[in-house]
Formats: structure tokens, C-alpha cells, sequence
């Protein structure tokens, strides 16, 4: 009796842990801007370390469409660097099949680089996708009569990338950046962004009610930019609890998180 117990326990406990990591939410938010005419959707995601939802990641692509973004952000970790490679066609194809729906924008994060040259392979097949690779550049885009300016951002603040925020702190449009790092964001308001996207933290990993994300790379224990939407200045920062596992391979009250964004006129 007492060993259909435990196994009915140890049963649950590894369904409940399956469920945490493969069950994809949607995280909806809101933000007002006097700087766009016309309501705009964006979908955010990052983090993927070569995950798969379902086949060729159908499920996390048909929860992607059913938002009806007019863009998609990618925030970096495509792949998983030490993975010798198996992990990048993974992510390619992701994007590829995304940006057949409508236009996507990448920046690198830390693990691309893991890998040595990989990396330039890995912008190759995606630049031959067509999917925009911002590599310390600015792209300019016009969505339901409004224009907005997204600058992608090279690992952080290890390139001198002042001269770059200089420039676009003049630009009059909606000002999004995308870099990998949330701990940067106190940097980077100063330069009058209006919007940052980020994801790199996974959530803290695990989740404690009343407590919080227990632990994020570059930000230590009990990490402050680890989800959410955060203000300072005139600048948002919105952080992805991502989507993949990294390399400590199970999430707690953390389920992959896909971020549904509406820009409304203020």
C-alpha cells in the first residue's frame, strides 16, 4: 500500500515538473505612448537554448499567430553554446517560420557566443532567412502610420556602444531598444529609450510566492529585473522569462512565458 503511495507521488511530482517546463503561457501588457497614432501589437520572446515546442515548435508558433502581432522581438539565446551545434537549426528554423508570418528583429545574447565562430554560421543562415539581425544598428520601421526606431544592442555594455545611444537618444519616433541584459537598464535610461525589451534572467528560475525570482546570471540572488514591467526615468523595461531552460534544466512556478504587448495612443 505504502509503495502505490510514493509511486503515485513521485508520479505527480514529474508531471508537475514536465508542466513547468513545457507549458507555454501568455504574458499580456499594455503601454501608452504619445508617439504612435494607431494601436500596435508586438510579441516578445527570448531565451529559446534550442527548445522545441511540439514538432518543428508548432505549438509555440501557433500561439505566436493566435496573438496577431504586427512584429516580434527576440532577445537573444537562441541556441545553447555548448551544444555543438545541435541546437542552432532548432532556433533558426523557429525564426524563420515566424518571420514568414510578419517581420522579426534578433540581437544576440551571451550563449551565441559560447560556441566560438558558430556564431558567425549562426548570423549567416539567419541573415540568409531574411530575419533582421541588429548587431549595434538601428532599423527603421513605419506600423499602422506610426514610426518606430529599434536599436539592437551587442552584448551590452562590452562594445562602446555610447556614440550608437547618442544618436538614437535624438530620434523623435517611438525608441525601442533590444539588449540582452536587464541589469543594464538603469545605464541605458538615461538616454531617453522608451521602451527595452530583455530576457537573459529566465524568470529567477524558480518563483517563490511572496518572495520572487530566486536567482539571475549577472544579477545575483533574489534578482530585481527578473520579470515584468519596469519604470525609471521616462524609460519601460520589459524582461522575458524565456522560454528554454539553459543549462540548470528545470523551472519552478516559471512556465515559458511568451510576452503579448499592446502600444496604445495616450
Amino acid at each position: 500500500m505504502h509503495s502505490i503511495f510514493y509511486f503515485l507521488i513521485f508520479i505527480s511530482i514529474a508531471i508537475f515538473l514536465y508542466l513547468e517546463n513545457n507549458t507555454l503561457t501568455i504574458t499580456k501588457l499594455k503601454f501608452e505612448s504619445e508617439k504612435i497614432k494607431e494601436n500596435i501589437n508586438i510579441v516578445h520572446i527570448s531565451d529559446l537554448h534550442g527548445k522545441s515546442f511540439g514538432k518543428n515548435n508548432e505549438k509555440l508558433i501557433e500561439k505566436i499567430k493566435n496573438e496577431k502581432p504586427d512584429f516580434i522581438l527576440y532577445t537573444g539565446d537562441l541556441t545553447n553554446g555548448r551544444s555543438k551545434g545541435k541546437t542552432d537549426y532548432v532556433g533558426i528554423n523557429l525564426l524563420s517560420s515566424l518571420n514568414k508570418i510578419v517581420p522579426i528583429f534578433y540581437i544576440n545574447g551571451n550563449h551565441e557566443f559560447d560556441g566560438g565562430k558558430r556564431v558567425e554560421n549562426l548570423l549567416t543562415e539567419l541573415s540568409k532567412n531574411k530575419i533582421n539581425v541588429l548587431q549595434n544598428r538601428i532599423e527603421k520601421l513605419e506600423i499602422n502610420n506610426s514610426k518606430i526606431s529599434i536599436l539592437g544592442l551587442e552584448e551590452g555594455l562590452k562594445q562602446n556602444t555610447l556614440p550608437l545611444l547618442k544618436n538614437f537618444e535624438k530620434e523623435n519616433d517611438l525608441k525601442i531598444l533590444l539588449c540582452h541584459y536587464p541589469e543594464f537598464f538603469e545605464y541605458y535610461c538615461k538616454f531617453n529609450i522608451d521602451l527595452m525589451f530583455s530576457g537573459h534572467a529566465h524568470g529567477g528560475q524558480f518563483i517563490f510566492p511572496f518572495v520572487g525570482g530566486l536567482y539571475a546570471p549577472g544579477q545575483g540572488i533574489f534578482p530585481k529585473y527578473y520579470r515584468g514591467i519596469h519604470k525609471k526615468n521616462n524609460s519601460t523595461l520589459i524582461v522575458s522569462r524565456g522560454l528554454g531552460p539553459s543549462r540548470f534544466p528545470q523551472r519552478l512556478f516559471n512556465r515559458p512565458e511568451i510576452i503579448s504587448l499592446e502600444i496604445t495612443t495616450k
